[in-house]
């Protein structure tokens, strides 16, 4: 196909940066709006005349649906489609740093290749949720923002071209890319799990080097998928451990029944192979691939505890009383839930004891406006963290640390009438409690509050920003500079969380610390794009309802791009994982 010189007036092409089955990519000029994009042609040479109509139309109807993913994280933004001399295009954000494909060739460590592909499984858990199936997922469609993100493009294109008997991404059996496509594509049909089955495929190459069924011809790899075992990666990387080989049989297996059931499970099972296997005691069984309930995830035991928090208020604190007998009625346990009176610590901060003499900070965050949401010009920020607006909040006290698992552990002892909770360590007391989807968040803040006669609640997606980055509008919790190893806890700078306020140099305007980095933090709200547009300046909450739930912060694994105080993460609220936590604030100020 020749190179064309400019698109209905609009898209000044500049150069081909890539090309595949489907058509030719550009890097072109956007005159209208001055800026660089990436202009996908779509071949059509192939087509019959008389279906061209039919499929120009699809086309149309597939990309109005792909506009929808445009605010997802994870999903490469369409800004604009159309149809130049009978080839559709697709006129997406420009990724200057190619694709997944350019970078295979050579094994890449478990670690990495799972934070790599993290966006693209959170993109594709709430996609499915919203029952749509990518159907050709490929190191091609995995493309890399000028950050390292990865982010997954054309969503449903393949499909549109699908002609039965004859498709243009060159295996002609069906939708799909011969080498990722799962065994019940080969047969016209494509599922959720389908595109568990090619994410399979992209980790198993991944982690090898190769992909696992190749042939001259796709009737060649049709023959080996559907006869042949899934070959040992550990020929081609013998670092690759038993727990991972039998994670990529789950995850290829070609029987429907016996292949990992959903997104939310893939992203479970990978968590848990870069979860140290502790040895435990022979009454607890330690299951591989089945979901943990609450409680049950190890906690990794290799740092020192830090006693940070006990050391905050040591000097402050009362003598206490002597711990109560078993039968000592509830007046006396909230007797012991006590405030460390104001004068003894900064003013704009405030202690609660939990039970154990277990210290839980608070810091003040005065009543008054300030800017939410990142500015419209922000190239980096997706269209859910805009527009930047101003906000009216009345004063509210938020926990200067994420929960931690000592403090935890308290309100699951009390829960289960157990000494500790299963797996709970004390060399990790004092990094934040991880493996809580959002109802074990709202319960514990239910539980201090029951114990407190306070309103102790997650904050709101405003309450957090606004105690992360303070009313100049700022971009991190400690101002502009960008993140550092001395300042968070973020991929390639630690590969597991750290102590709770380990990095006093990246504490927010109020003093709140491990605002980025660390751990993810559920929030109160119900996700919804169009937040930022429409809810109330004073005092916002989220929607009344939704199907997904809200994480703020960035954690331990994440690119530093993710630090920042705007970033907003949709998720399920039954997701658990070693990068989620939380941390409470105090609603009602009029008792304090």
């Amino acid at each position: 196909m020749p190179q064309p010189d400019i698109i209905n007036d609009r898209y000044q092409i500049i150069e081909r940066i890539g090309e595949g089955g489907m058509g030719a990519v550009y890097r072109a000029e956007d005159k209208t709006l001055g800026r660089t994009v990436a202009l996908k042609m779509i071949h059509t040479d192939e087509i019959p005349p008389s279906q061209l109509d039919r499929i120009l139309q699809r086309f149309q109807r597939e990309a109005r649906n792909l506009a929808v993913l445009s605010d997802v994280p994870g999903v490469v933004t369409l800004h604009d489609y159309g149809i130049h001399k009978n080839m559709p295009y697709l006129v997406m954000t420009h990724m200057p740093g190619g694709t997944l494909k350019d970078k295979l060739g050579a094994p890449i460590p478990i670690e990495e290749a799972v934070s790599m592909l993290q966006p693209i499984i959170e993109a594709l858990i709430y996609v499915h949720e919203m029952d749509i199936i990518h159907r050709d997922i490929k190191p091609s469609n995995l493309l890399i923002d000028r950050f390292g993100r990865l982010a997954l493009a054309d969503f449903g294109i393949a499909k549109a071209f699908d002609m039965g008997d004859h498709t243009l991404t060159g295996t002609g059996l069906g939708v799909g890319t011969a080498a990722y496509m799962a065994p019940e594509q080969w047969r016209g049909q494509s599922n959720k799990q389908s595109d568990i089955y090619s994410l399979g495929v992209v980790l198993y190459e991944m982690l090898t080097g190769r992909k696992p069924f190749e042939g001259e011809t796709a009737s060649d790899v049709f023959l080996k998928v559907m006869t042949e075992p899934l070959p040992d990666p550990r020929t081609f990387a013998p670092s690759i451990n038993d727990r991972t080989v039998t994670f990529l049989e789950h995850a290829m297996h070609r029987d429907l029944n016996h292949r990992l059931q959903d997104m939310p499970a893939m992203q479970r099972q990978l968590q848990a192979l870069l979860t140290p296997t502790i040895k435990q005691a022979p009454s607890v069984p330690e299951p591989m691939f089945a979901q943990i309930p609450l409680g049950k995830q190890p906690i990794d035991p290799e740092a020192t505890y830090d006693k940070l928090q006990e050391q905050q208020v040591s000097l402050q604190k009362p003598a206490l009383p002597k711990p109560a007998p078993a039968s000592a009625n509830k007046t006396e346990a909230e007797t012991r839930l006590k405030k460390v009176t104001k004068n003894k610590q900064p003013k704009n901060e405030m202690t609660i004891m939990l039970p154990g003499d277990v210290p839980m900070v608070f810091v003040q965050v005065p009543a008054g406006k300030f800017w939410m949401g990142a500015d419209n010009n922000d190239p980096i920020a997706n269209k859910g963290e805009k527009p930047m607006h101003e906000v009216y909040l009345d004063e509210y006290w938020i926990g200067k640390y994420p929960v931690t698992n000592r403090q935890f552990q308290q309100f699951y002892s009390a829960k289960s009438k157990q000494q500790n909770y299963l797996f709970y360590r004390e060399k990790k007391a004092s990094h934040p409690v991880v493996y809580i989807d959002w109802e074990d968040a709202h319960s514990f803040c239910q539980w201090l509050e029951k114990r407190t006669s306070k309103k102790i609640v997650l904050p709101t997606e405003a309450q957090w920003e606004k105690a992360a980055r303070g009313t100049d509008h700022r971009i991190y919790p400690w101002g502009n500079p960008p993140p550092a190893k001395e300042l968070a806890c973020y991929w390639r700078s630690f590969s597991k969380t750290t102590a709770v306020g380990s990095f006093p140099a990246g504490a927010s305007p109020y003093g709140a610390m491990d605002m980025a980095g660390n751990v993810w933090e559920w929030v109160a709200d119900w996700y919804a794009n169009y937040y930022y547009k429409q809810s109330p300046r004073e005092n916002p909450v989220g929607p009344v309802n939704g199907s997904l739930k809200v994480l703020r912060g960035g954690s331990w694994y994440d690119h530093k791009s993710y630090m920042r105080s705007t970033v907003r993460l949709a998720i399920s609220s039954t997701k658990f994982s070693d990068y989620i936590g939380f941390r409470c604030a105090i609603y009602d100020t009029s008792s304090l």
